[in-house]
C-alpha cells in the first residue's frame, strides 16, 4: 500500500482506533523487502483480540508460502 518508503516521511500508527462505520475490521498493510507491517482497526463490536486475528492472518500467509513454493519452477524459488 506504500509504494517506496522515504527516510523524510515518518510511520505513524494509530493505536485505539475503532472503526464506527464498519461491522468487523479495517487493516491497512505495508509490504517491505522482509516483512509487512499491519495496522488493526477493529470495528465498534468487534470482540475478537489483535493477536487472534494476527495469527490467524500469519498462519493464513504461511499457508499461501506453502501453496505458492509447491507450485513454482524450482529456479523461480
Amino acid at each position: 500500500s506504500h509504494p517506496e518508503i522515504y527516510p523524510s516521511v515518518p510511520l505513524i500508527g494509530r493505536p485505539g482506533v475503532r472503526l464506527p462505520y464498519v461491522a468487523h475490521f479495517g487493516l491497512h498493510y505495508q509490504i517491505f523487502k522482509n516483512s509487512i507491517k499491519l495496522t488493526f482497526m477493529p470495528g465498534l463490536q468487534w470482540k475478537i483480540t489483535n493477536s487472534q486475528l494476527f495469527s490467524a492472518i500469519e498462519q493464513s500467509l504461511h499457508d499461501i508460502e506453502s501453496l505458492l513454493s509447491s507450485q513454482m519452477p524450482h529456479q523461480m524459488k
